[in-house]
């Protein structure tokens, strides 16, 4: 069943507020990465650190599986100074059985339209994504949230490429138009050029 994600707060309000706004860094964990996670943690943080008393920032790991507390602990003392960090657990997010259940529909399902439940119930404005396996290789020279709140981003991505998995290829595009449809989403044309290109590795 599809379902349109909303969000409870307008442009108006978000950029007429004289409070932070709240940022969510997002990704879907699991345990044995803890070396990917460490090395994502780090490069993050070093992005965010010279501007701490700027933002409000939560990095919220989610995840089916359990993690020991001393992992998350890590977590926090990666960030501290500079983000909040939380773990949540998506179990009950997952398809009710078989291969699929927390597999890549599971996934695809979640950064859907489950995250944006998270989200809205925890009052954020903002959330970027970045995966376990993704890294922010380059040192950026400016302040990257800021930046998009004062474009008023609604949604910006690194790179562009081609889809190498035929089924996503072959099924996406069609499931995105029709919820589109669906949910009377406009298509946007808007570009914004960024004045220095952050990079994402994978």
């Amino acid at each position: 069943e599809n379902r349109c994600a909303s969000t409870e707060i307008s442009t108006n309000e978000v950029h007429n507020s004289e409070k932070k706004l709240k940022w969510a860094i997002v990704c879907l964990a699991r345990p044995g990465k803890a070396t990917e996670i460490l090395k994502r943690n780090e490069l993050i943080q070093r992005s965010l650190y010279p501007y701490r008393n700027t933002h409000d920032v939560t990095v919220i790991f989610f995840s089916e599986k359990s993690f020991p507390a001393s992992a998350i602990e890590a977590w926090k003392k990666t960030f501290k100074d500079t983000a909040s960090v939380q773990y949540i657990n998506t179990k009950e997010r997952g398809f009710a059985s078989g291969p699929e259940r927390f597999g890549y529909k599971y996934m695809c399902k979640f950064f859907t339209l489950d995250l944006y439940d998270y989200l809205r119930q925890g009052g954020y404005h903002y959330y970027m994504r970045c995966d376990t396996d993704c890294y922010l290789s380059s040192s950026l020279s400016f302040d990257l949230l800021q930046w998009a709140e004062d474009n008023q981003v609604g949604y910006g991505f690194a790179l562009r490429k081609l889809e190498a998995h035929r089924p996503t290829a072959e099924t996406l595009p069609v499931w995105c138009q029709r919820y589109m449809q669906q949910c009377h989403i406009a298509k946007a044309t808007t570009e914004v050029a960024m004045k220095e290109t952050p990079l994402f590795t994978t």
